[in-house]
């Protein structure tokens, strides 16, 4: 009888607990609300500029090397074009090395760029297995910036990089979340 009366108790708590996560609580509806509205924000057509609006006068002149990740790599290879049409405009001179896609060549550019003495460096490598390189060239007063060559966006004095550009991976991970919620309807 004990063991029959500890069953029903076992099944009553397995029931309650299968409502609790059947039932739609209101939190859940506004998960669902809140996820179709950052979609429509973030996929929908954009209608204002929400990046800098003023920043420092450029100085012409300036040598500019931007050590790419691989020219074999699509975007990789659009960086280092972007970054010369840009350099252009400025009065900029900019040299794009190609890093060959390994970190053995990565080394290589790097001490190629810093041994051109340049203003700056831009890389889209790993910033953190250049370091010895990269110690280097700031005692010789180059600075760098990274373009997904740190795990995070924004300054990284860690790695001795003036900012890192990219997106933040949390924000594309909870946007994808979002998009997910929002397309199955919360299912």
């Amino acid at each position: 009888m004990k063991a029959y009366a500890s069953q029903q108790t076992v099944i009553a708590g397995f029931a309650c607990a299968l409502v609790g996560i059947l039932a739609t609580p209101p939190a859940f509806a506004d998960a669902v609300s809140d996820a179709k509205t950052a979609v429509a924000k973030y996929a929908g057509p954009q209608t204002t500029w929400e990046g800098p609006t003023k920043g420092p006068k450029p100085e012409a002149g300036k040598k500019i090397v931007f050590l790419s990740g691989d020219e074999q790599n699509d975007i990789s290879h659009l960086y280092g074009v972007y970054i010369k049409e840009a350099g252009e405009k400025l009065g900029w001179n900019v040299t794009v090395i190609d890093g060959k896609g390994s970190p053995t060549s990565w080394l290589a550019g790097m001490n190629q760029a810093i041994a051109l003495k340049p203003d700056g460096i831009a890389l889209f490598a790993d910033a953190a297995s250049l370091q010895d390189p990269i110690k280097a060239g700031v005692a010789q007063g180059v600075k760098f910036v990274g373009l997904h060559a740190a795990g995070l966006p924004g300054p990284q004095p860690d790695l001795n990089l003036f900012v890192n550009i990219q997106e933040d991976p949390r924000e594309i991970g909870k946007a994808e979340a979002d998009w997910a919620i929002a397309d199955s309807d919360g299912k």
